[in-house]
């Protein structure tokens, strides 16, 4: 995948291109993108970043495709640690591995905005699999000074 591929599949504007961005995803080794880290998706949910170390955080193809009680708790966890290390996130697809709404979809967004996240569920134009239409963004809604 390269960066036009992250840039539609997330729906980035040119500038945020630029933005210094952690992507939860194996890194290709053939993949050369300034401004880019990945890390693997088996460490979460715990990073080793400090906090608001990226302006923009991409996670693809890694959550939401498990529906059970641990997996919930799990997404918590995870998607809490990344607004922690990122200003932004982004991630999709939303559904589980039969192309559902992810069950419990409602019940982390509830628990994120207790915690004081900024949510929104946006629709995306880009078409990246069967059933994907709407990406999860979250952000800290205080004031991050860098």
């Amino acid at each position: 995948m390269d960066k036009t591929d992250y840039a539609q599949m997330f729906d980035l504007k040119p500038q945020e291109c630029n933005l210094h961005i952690l992507i939860c995803a194996k890194k290709e080794p053939q993949l050369k993108l300034s401004h880019v880290e990945f890390v693997d998706p088996k460490t979460l949910p715990r990073l080793s970043y400090a906090d608001h170390s990226f302006d923009l955080v991409l996670c693809p193809n890694v959550l939401f495709n498990v529906d059970n009680i641990e997996a919930e708790k799990f997404h918590q966890e995870v998607l809490t640690e990344l607004a922690r290390v990122g200003i932004e996130v982004r991630v999709l697809p939303l559904v589980d591995e039969a192309g559902r709404p992810a069950q419990y979809l409602g019940s982390v967004i509830q628990v994120l905005q207790e915690q004081g996240l900024g949510v929104e569920l946006r629709q995306i134009q880009v078409k990246v699999g069967e059933g994907i239409n709407a990406m999860l963004r979250l952000w800290n809604t205080t004031c991050v000074v860098k």
